[in-house]
């Protein structure tokens, strides 16, 4: 049966962190989806949860979110990721349907990737940032 679904590569989506300076908190980073396909993504689900990966003993709730739709060529704000939780391993899994189809894409952000990894120029934000595909 699961070898009769064809299982098709989600390409053109990405997740943009964009840091955001808070003179009480410290910088965070502002988290968007991204969709750079010429057509709309809908029925977007988004389940968002950091953990830690050695040990799990560090965990965030879960959070879900649900998006109508996200136009082509925009980006969509998810949360706001707070400096602790960025010293962490967050994990973005994304459904959403296109074409009559629904594709599944998982994100992982790895710990402290604000600090190992180098900003750049974001798509759709036009600004600098992490990218993730």
């Amino acid at each position: 049966m699961r070898e009769d679904i064809p299982i098709r590569e989600v390409t053109e989506v990405g997740l943009a962190l964009v840091p955001e300076m808070e003179p009480k908190l410290g910088t965070l980073w502002a988290a968007h989806l991204v969709n750079l396909k010429d057509a709309p993504l809908k029925n977007v689900l988004i389940n968002v949860e950091g953990r830690e990966v050695s040990d799990n003993t560090r965990r965030t709730a879960v959070m879900r979110y649900l998006v109508s739709e996200i136009a082509p060529l925009s980006a969509h704000q998810l949360e706001v990721i707070l400096p602790e939780v960025m010293g962490i391993t967050n994990q973005f899994w994304i459904s959403f349907s296109q074409n009559g189809y629904l594709y599944d894409k998982k994100i992982v952000v790895p710990h402290n990737a604000h600090a190992n990894l180098p900003l750049v120029g974001l798509p759709v934000l036009h600004c600098q940032g992490l990218w993730f595909e």
